[in-house]
């Protein structure tokens, strides 16, 4: 399955070879020393940004307007006498819907000048690329062999639009080696699909990957569009032709929301046969995929996607299964589990027809925040502690753990 992203969806270090301009934003002050900004828009032009930066504390960050903007970031000269080549790299987000397609209200270009600013010349613009996630943040390296030998030269980020979008910009760095792209998983296409051995029950099948560093695929899951970075696995149908995909959290990552897709044939040629966006049987947003009827002894593929949202796509790990139901022993039924209120204040109730060992509620980071050991069919969990906000529950009952969406208020 071909890849259509192929632009390295990693952050860029500042670090290593023989760097002549370097700039993260981390200073405090903006513009930065030797930085300079040309405003054109009375509200809206390049400032500092802190309320979700793209790496550490603050990023240069332009937000949109109404009315016409064409506002520059400039950097201070410097020397290419020295460098054999050259590269500008830096880290970007941008959204692809406001400044590609559908609507194309906002461009950026980058450029450089050899004369001190007099004269530009554009070496990229967000039009180059492939497509890409709205405000998923992506690292660009540009080539400046063109400009090596010049003494007094300058980059420029240069926002043109009218109600457009944010533009975010960091990690810029000009330096003799270009840095080399992350590598992705093993399993990033159809080819590399991994096997799942399957099992009886989630818990006893379910195996850790992730997905950070995956590519895009060109075909994308039947059941939600806005879908990135998938890895593959494959898994051959049991005895009984009944097999069920499932996604659930790994403890410490952010990654808590999947799309599965499960397939036929040969990679190159497949056929969707199940398509899963938000388990319905937990409330939560990984994914579930019961399939009946099968062939005992084909071929599955199965894609695991993450949700790409309008602000970005959260990758990481998260556990996979592959099982057969028919064959489980009693295991959590999720029809006779209910837990209220959601949205809760203080204290959420929770109820099972058989004894809850323990239930662990982790925030989206994947950091553990609270455990209450419950050894009863039901229970009280104090929340109260808690700020607002979302979070995961995992319940551990009948020695299986199902994920639960909750809101604390």
């Amino acid at each position: 399955m071909m890849k259509k992203l192929l632009i390295a969806l990693a952050f860029l270090p500042i670090a290593g070879f023989s760097q002549v301009l370097t700039e993260d934003f981390e200073g405090g002050t903006f513009p930065p020393t030797g930085w300079t900004v040309i405003n054109t828009n009375a509200a809206q032009n390049w400032a500092i940004y802190t309320d979700g930066p793209i790496t550490g504390d603050a990023s240069a960050n332009v937000e949109y307007d109404l009315g016409a903007q064409d506002e520059w970031l400039i950097s201070p000269s410097f020397d290419l006498t020295t460098l054999p080549t050259a590269f500008l790299e830096f880290n970007i987000s941008l959204s692809y819907y406001w400044s590609v397609d559908p609507e194309d209200n906002y461009d950026v270009f980058v450029k450089v000048s050899t004369d001190g600013g007099q004269t530009w010349s554009t070496v990229w613009d967000e039009e180059s690329i492939p497509e890409f996630a709205s405000y998923e943040p992506f690292s660009v390296s540009v080539d400046l062999a063109q400009y090596v030998g010049n003494a007094n030269v300058k980059v420029a980020f240069q926002y043109i639009g009218a109600d457009g979008a944010q533009l975010l910009i960091d990690d810029i760095v000009v330096k003799e080696e270009q840095t080399p792209p992350p590598v992705p998983p093993a399993n990033d296409n159809c080819v590399g699909a991994i096997a799942l051995t399957p099992g009886n029950n989630f818990e006893a099948a379910a195996v850790e990957f992730t997905n950070d560093n995956a590519t895009d695929s060109a075909e994308i899951p039947e059941c939600q569009e806005s879908a990135a970075a998938d890895v593959w696995f494959s898994v051959v149908v049991p005895a009984s032709g009944s097999i069920t995909i499932e996604t659930d959290l790994a403890d410490g990552s952010e990654n808590e929301d999947t799309v599965i897709g499960v397939y036929t044939g040969a990679c190159g040629s497949l056929t969707s046969i199940g398509c899963n966006d938000d388990n319905e049987d937990t409330e939560n947003l990984f994914s579930k995929v019961v399939l009946t009827a099968l062939t005992p002894g084909a071929t599955l593929y199965v894609g695991v996607w993450s949700y790409a949202g309008f602000f970005g796509t959260t990758t990481g790990a998260f556990r996979v299964a592959a099982y057969d139901a028919s064959l489980a022993a009693p295991s959590f039924d999720t029809s006779k589990f209910s837990y209220y209120p959601n949205p809760v204040k203080d204290r959420l109730n929770v109820e099972y027809d058989s004894e809850i060992a323990d239930v662990t509620v982790f925030n989206l980071m994947g950091q553990q925040v609270l455990k209450q050991q419950m050894n009863a069919n039901s229970g009280q969990v104090d929340v109260s502690a808690l700020a607002s906000g979302a979070y995961l529950m995992k319940v551990n009952a009948q020695d299986s753990v199902k994920t639960y969406r909750i809101v604390k208020q």
